[in-house]
């Protein structure tokens, strides 16, 4: 299909454990927003990927540069 990123998977693995204190997700943030995490969660993605995203969110997203 289209690359198929799905950010449930690791949500799920993370809120299944119950031993995290975060997690960090390294995208392009192309993908549909993800289920509620129970650790604090953050995103590192390009300038202009943020820009693009296909969700909003009120976790912290880290910018880096390419």
């Amino acid at each position: 299909m289209h690359g198929g990123t799905d950010f449930d998977a690791p949500t799920d693995y993370v809120n299944q454990r119950g031993d995290f204190d975060g997690h960090i997700l390294l995208t392009d943030l192309c993908a549909p927003k993800p289920k509620p995490s129970k650790v604090q969660r953050m995103w590192m993605t390009t300038e202009s990927c943020a820009a693009n995203s296909y969700f909003t969110t009120s976790e912290r997203i880290v910018i880096v540069d390419k």
